[in-house]
């Protein structure tokens, strides 16, 4: 769970903007292609970029961000998941987008039960 250096190529996934559902009363056709996208890592800021959009810790890379990539999972050339979309800006010289590192989010604490006991653990906890 590194982060990834500028220049490294990243990409992302989602379902189509295009996802939609045709029926019939006798037929079900669900037509929902994934649309990759692409690009490379520009800047990692580890303090976040600003202190209202960007607080956190995030990564600029190249990558368009179409409607309903927010949230999706950010993989590096190994096909690791190194990270979750946050955001992009359209209407610019170049595409801008950012993500969220894992290291994070895998962090995070929350309570869950094992064997009839409560624990407190991290996602990074459960698959170690």
């Amino acid at each position: 769970m590194v982060i990834p250096d500028e220049g490294e190529e990243v990409s992302t996934f989602a379902y189509s903007k295009d996802t939609n559902i045709l029926y019939n009363i006798y037929d079900l056709k669900i037509n929902n292609e994934i649309k990759w996208a692409y690009g490379i890592v520009r800047k990692y800021y580890p303090n976040g970029r600003d202190s209202y959009l960007l607080p956190g810790p995030c990564v600029e890379t190249s990558m368009t961000l179409e409607a309903g990539l927010s949230g999706g999972p950010v993989i590096n050339k190994n096909g690791q998941i190194i990270g979750v979309n946050s955001t992009s800006f359209t209407g610019q010289e170049k595409d801008i987008s950012y993500f969220t590192p894992i290291n994070p989010i895998a962090n995070i604490s929350f309570e869950t039960e094992s064997e009839g006991k409560r624990i407190k653990t991290t996602l990074l906890d459960l698959v170690n």
